[in-house]
Order: structure tokens, then sequence, then C-alpha cells
């Protein structure tokens, strides 16, 4: 009997019903969105860190290179000077790395021709830079006692049409290129144009034995970041650490809000989902107090009254929230078309010491959308929940309504 005449009650009052529904699913809606594009672009950012096997990047910026000076051929830019061997070993000390891999990023400005170079070791790990060694398209990667050799990168060779077998020359020296390799989408952590032997690098930029000014490392466990960064801080000094969190906290952009903001915004969206409901019963009161003291009158309890305006309003829920998570989750997907700039900090970007230039830190990333069911479970059940407890506040007022007072309305 209740169930037929909530929905009997729902058909008269179709504009007041379809209004609750559609608020209720607006709401509903939102959480859900914006759930998915929080998610989406953190995501989004963090994937040139995971895409190259890092956790954290180190280098030092502003610092005064051991050579002096260079203002021509291969020098190395300020803002990534030189580390030491003997601060590379340090660091091999510190509990809860897994693995360091270390390079050497140079620029070169010979015949006009601005070229960005990353010495690596191909016999490390295989994370940050040292990944391209397994990402050979064309020829093959060199060897670590090779020398006069270098690697080129795929859409820069297109570019200026080098050829696997050609030649490249590198502050006056000649260089044979013997592979191309290709940077998958999210992997530009260090994108240099060429790849040199790490000691040819070495040599080429004037640095010390063992130096070098690009370290990259992955952790045992990633939730050890902070741990580890705060002992890295203590141990080198002038360290520039960067992560995946460092990169959401200089993100500018709506997307790269965190969790406790979202979170807040939930909240927001909740209380006004709750107003919604409780106005919307509220108002179904006002507009059947002579219904209800008819109700009353032939005998209907306070009890059946209550249940009566709950299931009503658990019903308009319902249906709003099954409306709400069709259109949240259409609505996520539908940001999947988008690519957004996935900012890298200036120690990651294949030009250190361009933090300022967007083109050069940042690169398109595709919105990778993921709503798991546990998720639109738990805002479905949270609107239940709150129509319930709305349902029940609200329907107080018609319990203590006396008949009499009611039908003088008649």
């Amino acid at each position: 009997m209740f169930l037929r005449y909530a929905v009997k009650e729902m058909r008269i009052r179709r504009h007041r019903t379809a209004v609750n529904c559609i608020g209720i699913a607006a709401a509903v809606a939102l959480v859900i969105s914006l759930h998915a594009l929080s998610t989406a672009y953190q995501a989004a950012v963090r994937k040139p860190f995971e895409a190259s096997g890092v956790d954290l990047v180190l280098e030092r910026p502003n610092a005064q290179n051991s050579g002096g000076p260079r203002t021509s051929g291969v020098i190395l830019p300020d803002s990534a000077t030189a580390i030491t061997g003997a601060e590379l070993g340090w660091l091999s000390q510190i509990e809860g790395i897994e693995a360091i891999t270390a390079s050497i990023q140079a620029w070169s400005f010979d015949s006009g021709n601005f070229k960005v170079i990353a010495g690596i070791d191909p016999d490390s790990p295989s994370i940050g830079p040292a990944m391209f060694v397994h990402w050979v398209s064309d020829g093959r990667f060199f060897q670590s006692d090779e020398r006069g050799v270098a690697v080129v990168e795929k859409h820069y060779a297109n570019s200026y049409g080098i050829k696997v077998g050609g030649s490249v020359a590198i502050s006056g020296e000649e260089f044979r290129i013997v592979g191309k390799v290709a940077a998958e989408e999210g992997s530009q952590l260090a994108a240099p144009n060429f790849f040199l032997p790490i000691d040819e690098t070495r040599r080429l930029a004037g640095m010390e034995e063992n130096a070098v000014n690009a370290v990259y490392l992955r952790l045992r466990q990633a939730s050890d970041t902070k741990i580890i960064s705060d002992r890295i801080s203590g141990t080198i000094s002038g360290i520039k650490i960067s992560s995946p969190d460092s990169s959401l906290s200089v993100a500018d952009s709506l997307f790269a809000l965190s969790e406790r903001f979202i979170g807040l915004i939930s909240v927001v969206i909740a209380v006004v989902a709750v107003f919604l409901i409780f106005k919307a019963v509220t108002s179904s009161i006002s507009e059947r107090i002579r219904e209800i003291g008819v109700m009353k009158a032939v005998g209907w309890t306070g009890g059946d009254i209550r249940r009566q305006l709950t299931l009503e309003t658990l019903l308009q829920t319902i249906v709003g929230g099954i409306l709400g998570i069709i259109v949240g989750v259409s609505l996520s997907f539908a940001f999947s078309v988008f690519k957004i700039n996935a900012p890298l900090p200036w120690q990651g970007s294949p030009l250190p010491g361009s933090a300022n230039l967007s083109a050069a830190t940042s690169e398109l990333v595709a919105l990778e959308i993921s709503l798991s069911p546990t998720f639109l479970l738990g805002v479905f059940g949270a609107a239940i929940l709150l129509s319930l407890l709305c349902g029940m506040s609200a329907s107080s007022q018609a319990i203590r309504m006396k008949p009499a007072e009611a039908l003088r309305k008649l």
C-alpha cells in the first residue's frame, strides 16, 4: 500500500518530482565528474615519473661548475650543475633506495644548432633516461665501452634528416649515429636530442671524474618519498628534489586540485543535496497539510505518515541517483578525449633551467578516466542515506500536526 501510494503521489506531482530528481542527479553527477577529473589529472601529472620508473629526480641548481664558466661547445646548464662522485656514493648508502641511475644533461650550441644531450651508461638500471635503451626504433643502442657514437631521438632525427649510419658534429667532433629511439607518451622525463656515452659527455663538458648532474631514484616504497627526500636534503647540500607530488604542487590548473580540496567540494555538494532533499520534503508536507489531516483523521499513525513521506523521498533519490550516475559517468568519460599539459619540474625537462617556458616543461598527456564501482556505489549509498535522514527529520513536522488543525484548512 505504501509503495503504490508513493508512486501515485510522484505521478500526480510530476513537476515537483522532476525538479527534485534533477537536483539530486546534478549533485551526484558533479561529485562523480569532479572525482574522476581530479584523479585523472593527478595520474597524468605522475605519468612522466611512472613511465620512466622514477620516484625522485635530483639536480643541483645555480651551483658553480667545477671546470669554471663555459660559453661554447658542450656546457652544463646553470640549473643542472655538477653532482660529485663522492655525493653519488653517499646517495647509495641511504636506506630505502632501490635503484640509482645517473646521467649528464648538457647543451651544445655548435654552428648555431642547439642540441640537448644526455650522457648515460646503458648498463645502469633502466630508469629515467636509461629506459631509452629499450626503446630503439631503428639501429641499436651503443655499448658502455664504445666511443665516438651517438643515438638520436626519432622525432628530432626526422626533423633534421638524420639517419642511422650518418654522423653529427658535437663540439667540433664527429659522432656516428648508431640508432634511433622513440619516446612513449608520458616518457619525456628526460628526452634529449642525442644520447652519448656518459664518459664522452663528461669529457666534452669538462667535468670531473665520476661527476654527473642528474640523478634518478626508484624507491623500494613510494610512500617513503618524503622521508627519503629529507634524508637526501640532510646529506647533500644544494640539491633540488623533484617528485610527482612536487609536480602537482606547481601545477597551475583547475584540475590540479588536491584530494582535500576535492573532498571539501564534495562536502559542499552534499550539503546542497541535503538542503535540496530537506526542502523537497518540507514543501511536499506544506502542500499536503489537508491530506495529512485526513490521513490522521481516518486512523493513520505518526509512524505510518513518516514511513510514507520517507518512502516518497527515497524513491525520488533512487531515480535521481541512478540518473546522476549515468550522467556523471558519461560526462567523466567524455573528458578522456582531451589532452592536458602535464607540467614537468625543470629538473625533469629536456631543457633544464626553463621553468618559465611552459612549452618546454610540459607535454600533452591524455586524461585516463577511471571510476571504480565501489566509488559509484559509495556515492549512491551516501545519497540514499542522506535522503532517509532528511525524510525522517522533515516528516516530524507532519507527525506533530493535529487532525483538527489540518482539517480547518479544508
